[in-house]
Parts: structure tokens; sequence; C-alpha cells
């Protein structure tokens, strides 16, 4: 099968790759890995390379212009979720229980406590080139994954671009948890 789909094949590579490559940095020494370790298929999929995942997103992505090939109005934003694939922002799923296509953006955040239990939360956006400050509602701090990127890795990279400079000490080997929420 693999010889007359290079595609699947490069995608099933790739896919192995990242699962070992995640298996290793957990330091798991058994085959039954569901049992002992919360593998969430979002996160392997976005750890993949930009190629894979944009395989990976397809068949979707086919179902999508095919629902609208009468409609060239709707076209245009099957193009854009195209563009947004191809830039490696998200990718596409199917939820098989709702009968549609899912995008799918994976993101990191994150829960700083001080010893007062006092928490971090991001209330505004800072424009230095215009000294002011944008107002937005309070989230904790957080960062989409990039191509190829696992969580713990856009965890640091979230610490090093946000927090530069400051000590933040992180303790446990933190929570993975699947929300869906409407794209705003």
């Amino acid at each position: 099968v693999m010889m007359f789909h290079p595609d699947v094949a490069m995608v099933a590579h790739d896919y192995s790759n990242t699962l070992c490559n995640h298996i290793r940095r957990s330091k798991l020494y058994t085959s039954d890995l569901r049992q002992l370790m919360d593998i969430s298929e979002d996160s392997i999929i976005c750890a993949l390379p930009l190629e894979s995942r944009c395989a990976v997103s397809q068949p979707a992505l086919q179902a999508c212009y095919k629902a609208v090939r009468h409609d060239p109005r709707r076209f245009h934003d099957i193009a854009g979720l195209e563009a947004e694939v191809g830039s490696g922002k998200c990718w596409l799923s199917y939820d098989p229980a709702a009968a549609q296509v899912v995008r799918v953006v994976l993101v990191v955040v994150m829960k700083l406590v001080r010893k007062d239990n006092s928490i971090c939360m991001r209330v505004g956006e800072w424009f230095p080139e215009e000294k002011r400050l944008e107002k937005k509602r309070s989230q904790l701090p957080g960062t989409k994954l990039r191509p190829g990127e696992m969580p713990r890795q856009a965890l640091e990279r979230l610490l090093a671009t946000e927090f530069a400079g400051g000590v933040v000490k992180i303790t446990g080997d933190g929570d993975e948890r699947i929300e869906t929420v409407p794209s705003e």
C-alpha cells in the first residue's frame, strides 16, 4: 500500500517518528501506552512536520470544497481555511458524532500562581511603538503550538518570550485536556 501511495507513506513515517519522540521524552518502558500515558492524537498530529499535517487535513478539506461547490461565496472561505492549514495555523479533522469537519488549533496555557495564591492573568496587549495598552478579556497566558512543536516546547517558548528575565519555577508535568471552543 505504501509503495503505491507515497503521500500516505510520508504521513505514516512522520507520525511514527513523532510518536516515538513523544514516548522517548516521557520515559515509558512498556508497550501499553494508553494505559500509562494519555496520548492525545491531536498533540501528535500538531507535532508532525507541516507537510504531513497538510496531508492529514486533505480529506476534510476536500469534503469542505465539495460541500460548497455550488456557492462561490463560500468557496472563498474554504480557500482561506486551506491557506490557514498550509501556513500551519491549524489542521482539519472530522467529528463523526457531529458529522462535520473540525478546525483544530492546539494551545498551551499556563496557570502561574504566586506563593500568596495570586494568579497571573493576561488583561491586555502592549503596543510599544504606539505606547498604548489595548484592554482584552482576562485570560491565562498561552500560545498556539507551531508545526513540529510538542506542548512542553511551546511552554518553554512562552516562558522565554513572555517572561524573559523572570524566575518561573515549573512544578508538575502539567495537565492536558481538550476543550472545544467556537472560533471568535
